[in-house]
């Protein structure tokens, strides 16, 4: 968890402040950081660590993940791209990226790192489900259905691919073959409330009311218990 991470850091720091040359102790430090959540240490060691090690993938991508945080896509984005040319072949770089990019809203770019992803590695499930998810945003929905069921082949236990293909189905009206892919999804989690809605909307329309009532009733609980979580009183992170 988050303690033990702080303890490395802890434990390490002296050591990588005895040795300022050592870049793979340095890297160890600024990493111990991202995953103990200390995100402003994180980010000031890997910007201190890229400049004695401009050329490290591993050093742009944990960068990448600290701008993320911060909210700082382009930024994160423009990290992952100088790893992904530093190391072509490096997993789920291209992945990371197209994501980046999708949220974006640069379409053309995350398609083309997806691909690059399966390219490299041609069971990568995950490339293949956002391939469909995006195939759905820009309204290619016999593309979508191939990827995500491919992405389903690869991984049947991938729920984003049970679920789209859900919704691509419903979408198009084929509310018999959404049925069992949004059951599939609510299977492999049972808090997805989208899926448990998209079923109770499903079954309305079918006029299947005991289904409708049920599953709404399920969408209501699970409102009711995320509502019961505490917020915890967290500062965000400062710029």
């Amino acid at each position: 968890g988050l303690g033990q991470y702080k303890e490395a850091v802890a434990r390490l720091q002296p050591a990588a402040t005895a040795q300022p040359d050592n870049n793979e102790l340095a890297y160890l430090v600024a990493k111990c950081y991202l995953l103990s959540a200390q995100y402003s240490e994180a980010l000031d060691a890997f910007e201190r660590l890229l400049k004695r090690d401009p050329d490290s993938p591993a050093v742009h991508v944990l960068l990448g993940q600290t701008l993320d945080v911060y909210g700082r896509t382009q930024e994160a984005a423009g990290e992952y791209e100088a790893a992904a040319q530093r190391a072509p072949t490096m997993p789920d770089v291209h992945f990371s990226l197209a994501y980046l990019y999708a949220r974006l809203k640069r379409y053309d770019d995350a398609e083309r790192e997806y691909q690059q992803e399966l390219k490299n590695d041609p069971q990568h499930a995950l490339s293949c489900a956002y391939l469909g998810d995006l195939a759905i945003k820009t309204n290619k929905p016999d593309e979508a259905e191939k990827y995500l069921k491919k992405a389903a082949a690869l991984d049947p236990k991938l729920r984003i691919a049970h679920f789209d293909l859900g919704v691509l189905y419903a979408n198009a009206g084929r509310d018999a073959a959404a049925i069992p892919e949004l059951k599939q999804a609510v299977r492999l989690d049972p808090s997805e409330y989208n899926a448990h809605y998209r079923l109770a909307r499903i079954y309305q329309n079918m006029g299947k009311t005991a289904e409708a009532k049920a599953e709404f009733a399920i969408v209501q609980k699970l409102h009711e218990k995320k509502d019961e979580v505490p917020l915890l009183q967290v500062k965000p992170p400062e710029q």
